[in-house]
């Protein structure tokens, strides 16, 4: 973050016109088109290229009503107060990012490789700059800006391999803030604003809001990333054997009857049949042996059936033959009484 008030001789300056660098899918206008004869004032260095790991976006705090045409005094004002308010060997940040939608390359050697830049609060270093010219406390960057800000570190994630998709992380030892004391291990989205590495309201809290829901996706886009998709978990379930079925009805028990032959009149001579007795039996009731059938035993209707059946038939062939028994002492009474008779 940049408060406004930037040194007077550095604001008067017009743009040169200088061929723009393509980073990724933005033209970016390089430092000759607005600083070329203002020198670092001090060592820069750059990271290791495996030491890049996340974006850092920031805002300048100053303000949002700027001309088009004023944009390059603007850099040189935060330049001034850069080097000489806070000492900073030249302009804090790699890239700026106007309302219009136009990058720029702030401090010396970016476009060329990953130059570390400065931060109010103290550098955790790991991390290249990217600032929206503007103060965005309430109001959001420009939709131009937005749009520019997305292509830009989508670039950026590409040349230095960085992951910017939803949930990518990266952790590193803080080399030292305000937030993150030299030595901590802190872990961050690969795109995070400059509140989440220092004790400052920057980059504003209508800018903060936008960087997951606006400036990643984007990013995503402009990196040709594909997006991540989610863990399957493995099934543990291992597939049970069906159990056969077991049939709920018994098969059907066809009653063995005996057959009712009877015996042919002619062997019982004498009065027929029909004129004995009837002597009534009464049969004893069946007895089975086994489990007793229950009402919920769909198999017991059908054995009590047969059983049924078969204690009929028995009692029936019993009559029968006490019937015949009958008749036959019937018939010789008959015989005896007849021989008497012709005694006599």
């Amino acid at each position: 973050m940049l408060l406004a008030g930037a040194a007077l001789p550095f604001l008067p300056h017009l743009a040169r016109a200088v061929p723009t660098v393509g980073l990724g899918g933005v033209d970016v206008q390089p430092r000759a088109s607005w600083g070329g004869d203002l020198k670092p004032k001090g060592p820069l260095s750059e990271e290791s290229p495996a030491d890049v790991r996340f974006l850092l976006v920031h805002h300048t705090a100053s303000g949002n009503d700027y001309a088009q045409g004023g944009v390059a005094g603007l850099l040189r004002g935060f330049y001034g107060f850069h080097t000489t308010d806070k000492g900073w060997p030249d302009i804090a940040y790699n890239f700026l990012v106007d309302r219009f939608g136009r990058v720029w390359e702030g401090r010396t050697g970016s476009l060329n490789g990953p130059v570390k830049g400065d931060a109010t609060g103290g550098s955790q270093g790991f991390a290249l700059l990217c600032c929206f010219i503007g103060d965005h406390m309430a109001q959001p960057p420009s939709a131009p800006a937005l749009d520019a800000m997305g292509k830009l570190l989508g670039g950026l994630a590409s040349r230095h391999s960085i992951d910017v998709r939803p949930g990518s992380k990266a952790t590193f030892v803080s080399r030292g803030s305000n937030l993150h004391p030299v030595g901590k291990t802190v872990t961050t989205p690969t795109i995070a604003g400059h509140r989440d590495m220092s004790k400052t309201s920057c980059p504003g809290d209508a800018c903060y809001r936008l960087l997951p829901s606006t400036l990643m996706p984007a990013a995503v886009a402009a990196a040709g990333l594909a997006p991540l998709r989610p863990p399957t978990t493995p099934s543990t379930s291992s597939a049970i054997p069906a159990t056969p079925a077991v049939p709920t009805t018994a098969p059907a028990v066809t009653p063995t009857t005996s057959p009712a032959g009877t015996l042919p009149a002619t062997d019982l001579p004498g009065a027929p049949l029909d004129t004995a007795p009837t002597t009534a039996v009464t049969s004893p009731p069946a007895t089975f042996v086994g489990a007793a059938a229950s009402p919920e035993d769909g198999n017991g209707g059908a054995v009590m059936a047969a059983g049924a059946a078969a204690a009929v038939a028995a009692a029936g062939l019993v009559a029968l033959v006490l019937r015949r028994r009958g008749n036959a002492r019937e018939t010789g009474h008959w015989e005896d009484a007849r021989r008497l008779d012709e005694a006599e």
